[in-house]
């Protein structure tokens, strides 16, 4: 009888130290500080992640990874995922920085690991330096980072970064300068195209409209080889400014994907001051490289501008256009 229970005993404290000794498993996060965001990326072993978190999954559930709070107030953390070799899916996102001065972080995807999963977090300054590591677990996953102080709303820093990086809209911008000799005429196709992408920003924001975003591109770089092919051949229409219109709302729901990238979207009154100061920064940009540009072409059409240059110059941009437009007529 005592030898049955000893051998009993010695079974279950090998299966139980067995099952202490089995390795819970280690992630990794680095977290690196951008201008105007934060971007993470976690890599988790498939085996410590349930099936409906895997990127193998039919729909892979990237919600909720990390959860941010800035002045006692959540932030939305939108992210994605995607496979990676060996069994691994990678979690992937960003969030918008906020005007307060810390930022409070919590790796909310522990707690549907493994218990003693542990993750190891880089800190990354903006040209890729290690600031600081730190392990977290279940238990201790939350860490708080000091903002850097700025004078300016995040969202109106996020709009002249994205024309500066928006070669496309820059280039449409140009060939509406270019092809114009009055200042008159350039102030109408201007007004035309802002009214236009205000108008489509705002109504593809709250989700009134949402067209796919294949569509939307090859829209804006037909824009751009049609402006080019009136420089090119010399033709100025009656409807342009019309036509310049609808191209702006092509434009605007251009803009519209990287609020919606950051989770701003939704007919609510959280989404009015994202909006506003993002588009404040996009007028604030394009206003800014337009005037830039229309004093140069006009300090060269003081000198004798050939039009043949203008021609030229148009003639690359519908080249570059074209190309943009097979481009993404073939995206997959």
């Amino acid at each position: 009888m005592y030898r049955a229970l000893a051998a009993v005993s010695f079974c279950l404290s090998c299966i139980a130290h067995s099952a202490l000794a089995h390795d819970p498993g280690l992630s990794a996060v680095t977290i690196q500080r951008k201008a105007t965001a934060l971007e993470y990326h976690m890599l988790v072993d498939d085996a410590s992640l349930p099936p409906q978190r895997r990127a193998s999954s039919a729909a892979c559930d990237a919600s909720g990874v990390i959860e941010a709070w800035a002045a006692a107030r959540a932030l939305r953390v939108p992210g994605t995922c995607r496979s990676q070799q060996q069994g691994q899916t990678a979690f992937e996102g960003q969030l918008l920085l906020p005007s307060a001065a810390q930022l409070q972080l919590r790796i909310a995807l522990l707690d549907e690991l493994p218990r003693g999963h542990q993750a190891v977090v880089t800190l990354l300054t903006d040209d890729g330096e290690v600031q600081s590591r730190q392990l977290l677990s279940r238990e201790t996953s939350s860490l708080s980072l000091e903002l850097p102080r700025t004078l300016l709303p995040p969202f109106f820093l996020l709009g002249l970064e994205h024309i500066a990086r928006g070669f496309d809209h820059l280039l449409f911008l140009s060939l509406l300068v270019l092809h114009v000799t009055r200042f008159r005429n350039l102030l109408v196709l201007v007004s035309c195209f802002t009214a236009a992408h205000c108008l489509t920003l705002a109504v593809a924001t709250f989700g009134w409209v949402r067209l796919p975003s294949q569509l939307v591109e090859m829209s804006i770089a037909a824009s751009i080889v049609w402006a080019a092919a009136e420089g090119v051949y010399g033709r100025t229409r009656s409807a342009r400014a019309l036509t310049t219109f609808g191209f702006g709302l092509c434009h605007g729901l251009g803009f519209a994907s990287e609020l919606r990238a950051l989770g701003v979207a939704g007919a609510s009154l959280e989404t009015l001051a994202p909006l506003a100061w993002f588009n404040l920064g996009v007028e604030v940009a394009q206003l800014a490289w337009g005037s830039c540009l229309m004093l140069t072409l006009l300090a060269l059409r003081r000198r004798s501008w050939p039009s043949i240059r203008v021609r030229a110059l148009s003639a690359v941009a519908l080249a570059i256009g074209l190309v943009w437009l097979v481009q993404r007529a073939t995206w997959l």
